[in-house]
């Protein structure tokens, strides 16, 4: 009986961390491309972060998912970046958001 709750809370798992981005933010080689519910001010300020700071990372892809239900702005960043480069995004993120 609890081999059912185990797949049923794996399944439940890989249901949730498999539900698309409320938007994508995907940079290469200087260029930002946006997807998703953004407003224009996020995306000029975010534009500018990314150029200023990643101009010599190849691509990377900044995944947005907005809270529901009280819960705070979650953010998946993916790419060859440091822990360090990582958290500096996160942080500019979660403090222009």
């Amino acid at each position: 009986m609890w081999i059912w709750l185990v797949i049923a809370g794996t399944l439940a798992i890989v249901y949730l961390s498999m539900r698309p981005a409320d938007c994508t933010i995907r940079f290469r080689n200087g260029r930002v491309t946006v997807k998703g519910r953004i407003t224009h001010h996020h995306r000029l300020a975010v534009e500018e972060f990314l150029n200023g700071h990643f101009s010599d990372v190849a691509r990377m892809r900044i995944d947005l998912h907005y809270p529901r239900g009280g819960s705070r702005l979650r953010v998946r960043i993916r790419g060859a970046l440091a822990k360090g480069e990582r958290q500096m995004i996160r942080n500019f993120i979660l403090a222009e958001f």
